[in-house]
């Protein structure tokens, strides 16, 4: 639903649509990656070649945004160990920026971005190691996908 919701604003802004390229292949990933879990490894029954296909390309781009999010994740924990960095990081932002922080204290980003660490963290560690699976079971049933 986000992708969707910033589709919109992404046709003003072409950055925006990468954003939402990469928010787009995740939740499709888990989609197709579930559905030859389900029918495919535990139905046992036969699946389209171009669902293979889905499933690797959705992973590729899953895979790039599990691995910015891990390490965005690591970075973050690096700088709330030094609160002297998040004061010299709240200096340094432009006027735009400021102006959206100003109505935060810095209490408040801390906790934003313990929450953002709290939940990118393992969810990263989770999508990279259900990706790593995710190919070796598509090695392993490669049988269930037709050739047609």
């Amino acid at each position: 639903m986000n992708a969707l919701n910033s589709l919109l604003s992404a046709l003003s802004n072409p950055i925006l649509l990468i954003f939402t390229f990469v928010m787009a292949c995740v939740p499709l990933y888990i989609f197709t990656s579930s559905y030859f879990f389900f029918n495919g490894v535990q139905k046992a029954k036969p699946c389209k070649a171009s669902l293979k296909e889905w499933i690797k390309v959705n992973a590729v781009v899953s895979i790039i945004f599990a691995v910015i999010m891990f390490l965005c994740s690591f970075m973050i924990m690096a700088v709330l160990t030094n609160p002297q960095m998040i004061t010299n990081a709240l200096n340094q932002m432009t006027a735009q920026q400021a102006q959206v922080l100003n109505k935060m204290t810095p209490g408040e980003i801390v906790r934003l971005l313990k929450i953002f660490t709290a939940i990118m963290l393992p969810f990263s560690t989770l999508l990279i190691v259900h990706i790593v699976m995710t190919f070796g079971m598509l090695k392993r049933y490669n049988h269930v996908f037709d050739r047609a």
